[in-house]
């Protein structure tokens, strides 16, 4: 078994890791390695919607979608490789339960800076113009919202990353981590054991099962989740907004130009999913369920037929927030986690890793405090 030491070791490439990784190597003189089972963003980040909201109901989520939209429109900026389209998100409530949790939620996030309008029912179809307004009591719409292609911005990151030093090994799968009497951390790669005074552990679904060896347990719920892809259609437009509705639990927004793209959760949803073996396509009961949902929310897509689909996993944690920051094991303050984001993080990827970078260097949470995100806070 051979030995390497690094400053920071980040176990899984998908959005969440490689955005801490781009931080700590392009803000930082510490010595980085990266290293992804598959490939960069090959997993659930390459799986998801691409969806950048920004109207959460914590100020602590909301702040962190704020900041990161500012880095997406940054990166877009900076190359061309990355596409921010900001068509805005439009949640839409059917009920009065849900207008007043939407108007509760607005006005904590426009304390925060953020704008965000309240529309009648009435004034819909001047954003969405096949939209059905009919039983929608009132829906709030955040133009700065939006949709970056998953693949692009992460490759990218990754190459901005090994540009700036670091080390990033992709189909390096980690086998294990460890704690020594001394505090040292490690992670098992193949016969090499490799230590590091930080280890942040950023696998998404698949990050407890390094822990077998440990006194740690991720309260972390492997989901199923669906996405399908329409054909064309001449009404529909890239102009076009993500809307979500609250009631169905269901969005869509346009994707290549003139198609829908659709998910949501759906009761054959698996939860949990088996991370190993998990159906990776879409299949007939969620399609079925879709061309209910845009019979019932659309008007003049009838004839819309859905042409493809995919499925991915998500985290789900026990109160809806993510599991972020360090954990204590044998007394070892150097491993940290980052998952369990409730199919979050995608949207929330940049600022969390900046702030776990910061972390690192100060040892505690600067401007951006994840304290709530503890993943110890179950156990207290």
């Amino acid at each position: 078994m051979t030995r390497e030491t690094y400053d920071v070791i980040l176990v899984g490439g998908g959005i969440v890791g490689i955005s801490t990784a781009y931080h700590l190597s392009t803000r930082t003189d510490l010595d980085v390695a990266l290293f992804e089972a598959d490939r960069i963003g090959g997993r659930s980040t390459g799986r998801s919607a691409g969806g950048i909201r920004q109207q959460f109901a914590t100020e602590l989520e909301v702040r962190l979608a704020m900041e990161s939209v500012e880095q997406f429109g940054r990166f877009a900026e900076e190359t061309d490789r990355v596409t921010f389209s900001q068509n805005g998100y439009l949640l839409l409530a059917r009920t009065d339960e849900e207008a007043a949790r939407l108007r509760t939620n607005a006005k904590r996030q426009r304390q925060l800076g953020l704008d965000v309008r309240e529309l009648a029912p009435e004034t819909l179809t001047e954003y969405v113009s096949y939209l059905r307004p009919d039983d929608i009591v009132v829906a709030n719409y955040c133009p700065t919202d939006g949709v970056v292609e998953p693949h692009t911005v992460t490759r990218w990151l990754s190459d901005r990353t090994r540009e700036a030093g670091a080390t990033v090994r992709e189909q390096t799968p980690v086998t294990g981590v460890r704690t020594n009497a001394t505090g040292e951390t490690s992670v098992i790669v193949g016969n090499d054991e490799i230590s590091a005074e930080h280890v942040i552990v950023a696998g998404g679904v698949w990050s407890e099962r390094l822990f077998s060896t440990m006194r740690l347990s991720l309260p972390v719920d492997p989901t199923r989740i669906q996405i399908v892809v329409t054909d064309h259609h001449t009404e529909i437009t890239e102009d076009d907004p993500f809307v979500i509705d609250l009631q169905r639990k269901m969005f869509f927004r346009p994707e290549g130009g003139s198609s829908l793209l659709v998910s949501g959760q759906h009761p054959t949803a698996d939860a949990p999913a088996d991370i190993q073996s998990y159906n990776k396509s879409h299949d007939y009961a969620f399609s079925a369920a879709v061309s209910e949902f845009l019979l019932e929310r659309t008007t003049g897509l009838e004839d819309l037929q859905i042409a493809t689909g995919w499925a991915g996993l998500k985290g789900v944690t026990p109160d809806g927030l993510p599991l972020v920051g360090p954990v204590s094991v044998d007394d070892d303050e150097g491993l940290i986690v980052a998952t369990g984001f409730n199919g979050h993080g995608f949207m929330l990827a940049p600022a969390i890793g900046r702030a776990l970078s910061e972390y690192v260097v100060e040892g505690t949470w600067t401007d951006l405090n994840l304290e709530p995100f503890s993943p110890t806070r179950f156990d207290r």
